[in-house]
């Protein structure tokens, strides 16, 4: 949505944006309220708080090393290092000469990659990933517990055993609709993933 119109008054814009921001700020509230989303999302929170505060401070470390060592660099440069080598990039640019600043490296490198390569994935997975599948599978089961709206003259097998899949076949030959009855929904997804007509029931 453009907010400028042409031969828009500055206040006017000014008060349009104010709305809007208003509007999205008592919406991002609203979703902060919800416990659900709360409660999914704090681990991330503390996880990405927690990351950055490595990083601050492996970049503190960086700096005084440094400084032990006879080196002068800017505080972005001490966080840039710690993020090349936390990520594993390492371009090798800035390096230590002693082993003290090697072991400071060991360690920034060994927790880089439990943090970015092990955490970040897993809790991927756990908040991001895991409730789209979780979503899906709950799609795809209220969609096989009910036949079409539109739909008519079908056949509704009650159970689901070899004579019942003979039957369909029979049926699909025929252009007769058929749907097969079944009570387990692990089964009924796979038998819906093998092209079979089914419904939970």
């Amino acid at each position: 949505m453009n907010l400028v119109r042409p031969g828009m008054e500055p206040w006017l814009l000014r008060l349009e944006v104010y709305r809007k921001m208003k509007t999205i700020a008592s919406y991002l509230a609203y979703i902060a309220s919800i416990g659900k989303l709360r409660h999914r999302y704090t681990p991330f929170l503390t996880y990405v708080l927690a990351l950055v505060g490595i990083i601050l401070l492996y970049g503190w470390l960086f700096h005084v090393l440094m400084a032990w060592e006879g080196q002068e660099h800017s505080w972005f440069t001490g966080i840039y290092w710690a993020l090349t080598v936390m990520s594993t990039l390492g371009f090798g640019d800035i390096t230590f000469t002693t082993d003290l600043g090697r072991a400071f490296s060991s360690v920034v490198l060994i927790t880089g990659v439990l943090l970015l390569l092990v955490i970040l994935p897993f809790l991927f997975i756990r908040l991001v990933y895991g409730p789209w599948l979780e979503l899906q599978s709950r799609r795809r089961l209220k969609m096989l517990r009910s036949v079409p709206s539109d739909l008519s003259g079908h056949v509704i097998i009650c159970a689901n055993d070899p004579i019942a899949l003979g039957l369909t076949e029979r049926l699909r030959v025929a252009n007769i609709p058929a749907f097969v009855i079944e009570p387990d929904p692990i089964a009924a997804s796979r038998m819906h993933d093998e092209g079979r007509p089914v419904l939970i029931g």
